[in-house]
């Protein structure tokens, strides 16, 4: 069987779900690749596997920040509108999002009106492994590598979130470790209660470790199996 991860995390080196009216125009990536991965997997999905728009609300970056994942792009959705930038565009991947490892993953949603109804503040917790249907994978990074995944034949993208450089960042050579610790500097220095000006970063996600890489290997396969 031929490794989904190898190449996927060799050109490895943003933000979820939104409930907004999406515009522009869609694109589908074939998921065939997936199911030639393994010839005697079940191919059929069935409505309570592929999840679907009732589902729980997916994570935003920083409450998965550090956490080993798997990216499965599903369709890419292509000149859609940048939230608060009128005029702006940007494209970017829905995914299957798996948190792998153990422990929880604790998603915030702030108290909100929907059609004059009011919902309170949520926090929902996970057990991981743990997979979200339709996550929004906000992020020009993010789009970058995922499209670079599916180019190279590889359709799951694995790494380990991190606050990562912006692209004039990298053409200066800043490191991932040098993002990190110049946001560690402006949140001490927010705790102090001085305003500094907040750094700009993007979300990525690096290379995980060859532990890591066969811990998701093992998910993979068992759910292969299961299939």
């Amino acid at each position: 069987m031929t490794d989904p991860y190898a190449a996927a995390t060799a050109t490895a080196s943003a933000q979820p779900q939104s409930n907004g009216n999406m515009q522009g125009t869609s694109t589908p990536v074939s998921a065939a690749g997936t199911r030639a991965l393994d010839p005697k997997a079940n191919p059929f999905a069935t409505p309570d596997t592929v999840g679907g728009g009732g589902g729980p609300r997916g994570p935003r970056w920083p409450e998965i920040l550090g956490r080993l994942i798997v990216l499965e792009p599903t369709r890419l959705l292509a000149d859609q509108p940048v939230p608060n930038q009128p005029g702006q565009k940007q494209s970017f991947y829905v995914c299957n999002l798996t948190v792998l490892g153990t422990g929880k993953v604790e998603v915030y949603t702030p108290a909100r009106e929907v059609e004059g109804k009011t919902f309170p503040e949520e926090t929902q917790i996970f057990d991981t492994p743990y997979t979200w249907q339709d996550w929004y994978t906000y992020g020009k990074a993010m789009t970058v590598k995922l499209e670079a995944c599916l180019k190279a034949g590889f359709p799951l993208l694995l790494g380990v979130v991190k606050r990562c450089p912006t692209g004039a960042g990298y053409r200066k050579g800043e490191t991932w470790q040098d993002t990190e610790r110049i946001y560690a500097a402006y949140m001490a220095a927010v705790a102090a209660g001085r305003e500094p000006t907040k750094p700009q970063f993007s979300w990525a996600v690096i290379d995980p470790t060859p532990e890591q890489q066969q811990q998701a290997l093992t998910w993979y396969r068992e759910r292969s199996a299961a299939k």
